[in-house]
């Protein structure tokens, strides 16, 4: 009998088949898939590989906020929305405004 205890989201998704950008979605999918493959009441089924199977999909349920979910903005999405977000108000200011009225100002 094999023992293995996960321990992280990489060995998780690898034992599944999945790749490190797989989505929480995609994990549960492919989790149902082996479920059905690997059960031990089936005729083919695998014992040792249902548990550790069984093992990386509760590793995944417990940890479900590592996942990015596709309606959620990564980190790096938030920074760049902020970036642009405050460049906006920076072109915004009543000086840049006279500017694109009027030109800009002219010293006398």
């Amino acid at each position: 009998m094999i023992i293995i205890k996960i321990n992280n989201q990489e060995e998780a998704l690898t034992t599944m088949g999945l790749k490190m950008d797989a989505s929480y979605q995609d994990a549960k999918k492919q989790h149902i898939a082996l479920s059905w493959k690997y059960h031990p009441d089936r005729k083919n089924g695998d014992e040792e590989k249902f548990k550790i199977m069984e093992d990386a999909w509760g590793y995944l349920k417990r940890h479900k906020n590592l996942f990015t979910n596709e309606n959620e903005m990564t980190s790096q999405k938030i920074l760049e929305e902020a970036i642009r977000h405050s460049n906006e108000i920076i072109e915004k200011t009543p000086l840049n405004i006279a500017k694109g009225l009027w030109g800009g100002f002219h010293q006398l």
